[in-house]
């Protein structure tokens, strides 16, 4: 009928045809987006591995240069191109005797299509390494390491490459656009050195520029990091310990440390405010001692005393007192670490004390008594510790701000220059006239009581001021050491955090129950107060543990357990320079020394430099980077490697290898 041909002629009404259409506008936008994100990852994977292309062609050409003996010609022709960045920065004239250097960091810009010299240098430099040349379609900036040291009767030069960019989507004709030095990225930019912006993230999303530094890690973009920071209860057993029968009761209290890295030291803080109540600080006064002892031969269940060597270090409050305000003076060294999601300050100055105490041999009849035994100490201003049990601040506006402390730190095993090798043991600033040269696993635990308002020995508890202004007591029962949180087997890396830092940021990540400490147990209970996280450090080598598994392969199974040491072999890992530097007092046979982690005398970052390399030299420390500068101080060379030793990278096949980088050995790493 006429209704029903009209029924089927109908069209779709007005509200069918709204839901259509969103309904399209919705698969059209997620197809819109997922076709941005494939193009974006697309442009950043490809000037990523241009990136890596460059870094490595530079690095073969710079290996050609040096094998061939051009290298001080060809950066005699970088220093003489237009508007030159090495003319003013690597002044030679500055050379005037052997073993001196100068040293600096130097970016050079290609622009496709520039007619200026520095472009044309990046092309001669890399274009025979190339058979492709379209890889010059896109702008490359090589960042460049370049020494000058001076010879017998002129300057030599070295150079590296530290790091490469490079993007076929910068527009501009001349160095680098506002998009890629992130000039309108609110925590980004704009960069001062008128670079690209390094964070991963930015360039994944943003920038696409490719980046590359040797590591994988600069390629990828960033995860946000999953932090595992201590738990409340690791935290307060393991490392900050209160007065009270419940730690959590009071924030009073102290903190017991060993850190085995680039010095093997030995660390206490006490919170106290002694009735100081006008500023933001705790005061503190004790007497008290520190043993360490032989792990292995562990302590007498009965007698409470260590069986086998050990060694008690008596410090009284004269000591700290004295120490404290005569290393004041002077510029402190400042360090940032991030431990979990905190970030705190730690402002370090250097000094010297002089303590007594005995060395026991492991009989009753046999021991040895020092007095005058010199000891190189740091004393640590340590701000922003927002860990739980630290000192909280009673005058800031709700009473839960953070006090700053004060750290010590005794250095029992450093690196000393090569001018030290014919001193006495007992003058030398490491671990040899305590222990002897074989290595050995070793513990520590403190002990000891404070004093009172006069400085006198108050030997039932001594008298302070808690948080809240009350007289209390304090003692310090044998507390067992817990492995330092800024220890190298906890590092994750280091950083710059926020793109516009003028300084980098060491991270660490505590997790209590890794077995990437080597032997530190989770609970001990041979002493008189249970403690958790007691930790177990080697004398003179490193204590990761790694255990690798053989796959269905076949491939190389290493295992690990930290160092490993008998009297007729041993097996040693190598996590610091001053391991490394240890090896010269090992003379036995059947050694293997295994690199665990990269050993980086200095190492740069996001353009910035680092180091945590100490080696002692007229009563101080000497550091190769001073200031955020590379400076000279040479690593005290081994001789060589005794028959039947072997030194080599901790790895398993097709996995990673560690390496020794940056390792400066000028003369005198040889001589006095």
């Amino acid at each position: 009928s006429f209704i029903d041909r009209r029924r089927s002629n109908r069209g779709f009404t007005l509200v069918e045809l709204i839901v259509v259409l969103a309904i399209l506008a919705i698969l059209a936008a997620i197809g819109v987006a997922s076709a941005v994100g494939y193009v974006n990852k697309s442009k950043f994977d490809r000037n990523s591995e241009h990136a890596i292309a460059v870094y490595q062609a530079a690095q073969a050409a710079l290996a050609q240069k040096d094998a061939s003996g051009s290298i001080d010609q060809w950066v005699q022709g970088l220093k003489a191109l237009d508007g030159s960045k090495l003319t003013s920065v690597l002044d030679t004239s500055l050379l005037t005797s052997t073993n001196e250097s100068v040293n600096s960091t130097v970016h050079l810009t290609y622009n496709p299509g520039s007619s200026n010299s520095e472009s044309q240098e990046i092309r001669d430099f890399l274009s025979s390494y190339f058979y492709d040349q379209s890889i010059f379609g896109g702008t490359i900036t090589i960042e460049l390491d370049i020494s000058a040291a001076y010879g017998i009767d002129r300057p030599h030069y070295s150079a590296r490459v530290l790091t490469v960019f490079y993007s076929a989507e910068n527009t501009a004709s001349e160095g680098w656009d506002e998009v890629c030095r992130g000039v309108n990225a609110n925590g980004y930019g704009p960069t001062a050195d008128k670079l690209p912006v390094r964070d991963a993230n930015y360039r994944y999303t943003k920038s696409h520029v490719g980046y590359f530094n040797g590591s994988e890690s600069s390629v990828k973009p960033q995860i946000s990091s999953v932090f595992l920071p201590m738990s409340e209860v690791y935290e307060l057993d393991g490392h900050i310990v209160g007065p009270t029968d419940d730690p959590s009761l009071s924030a009073d209290g102290y903190l017991f440390n060993m850190r085995n890295g680039e010095t093997l030291d030995v660390s206490w803080a006490i919170f106290d405010w002694d009735g100081n109540r006008n500023n933001s600080t705790c005061e503190y006064n004790e007497n008290f001692s520190i043993t360490l002892y032989d792990d292995a031969a562990g302590i007498d269940s009965q007698t409470k005393v260590p069986n086998g060597r050990y060694v008690v270090i008596n410090i009284t409050a004269a000591d700290l007192t004295s120490v404290r305000y005569n290393s004041m003076a002077g510029t402190p060294e400042i360090i940032h670490e991030r431990i979990g999601s905190n970030q705190m300050t730690r402002s370090s100055r250097y000094g010297m004390v002089q303590l007594s105490g005995t060395i026991y041999d492991g009989t009753t009849t046999e021991s040895l008594s020092f007095t005058n035994y010199t000891f190189p100490i740091t004393v640590t201003k340590v701000e922003n510790d927002w860990r739980t049990g630290c000192p909280t601040d009673p005058l800031s506006p709700d009473g839960e701000g953070r006090a700053y402390y004060y750290e010590y730190s005794l250095t029992l095993d450093s690196m000393m220059t090569r001018s030290y090798d014919g001193v006495d043991a007992a003058d030398k600033y490491n671990i040899e006239r305590l222990f002897g040269n074989t290595p050995i696993n070793i513990s520590a635990y403190i002990e000891g009581n404070g004093v009172n308002d006069q400085g006198e020995p108050n030997y039932e508890g001594a008298s302070y001021y808690d948080k809240e202004g009350h007289l209390q007591t304090l003692t310090i029962p044998r507390t067992f050491a817990a492995r330092a949180i800024n220890d190298p087997v906890y590092a994750t890396g280091v950083s710059r955090v926020n793109s516009n830092d003028s300084y980098l940021t060491y991270s660490y990540v505590v997790d209590p129950a890794s077995e990437k400490n080597a032997n530190d147990e989770p609970t001990d209970t041979t002493g008189e107060v249970e403690i958790t996280g007691r930790c177990v450090v080697n004398t003179l080598f490193g204590d990761l543990k790694t255990s690798y598994t053989t796959n269905l392969s076949g491939e190389q199974t290493i295992d690990v357990d930290g160092t490993v040491w008998t009297t007729s072999s041993g097996e040693a890992v190598l996590t610091s320079c001053r391991h490394l530097y240890n090896i010269r007092k090992i003379s036995g046979n059947n050694v293997v020394y295994r690199i665990a982690r990269n050993l980086d005398w200095y190492t740069r970052e996001s353009g910035l430099v680092a180091s945590e390399v100490r080696v002692y030299h007229d009563l101080t420390f000497k550091s190769p980077v001073s200031n955020g500068n590379v400076r000279i101080v040479s690593f005290p060379a081994i001789s060589s490697l005794n028959d039947g030793q072997t030194l080599m990278s901790l790895s398993k096949t097709g996995g990673k290898i560690y390496s020794i980088n940056n390792l400066q050995m000028r003369a005198a790493s040889f001589v006095d």
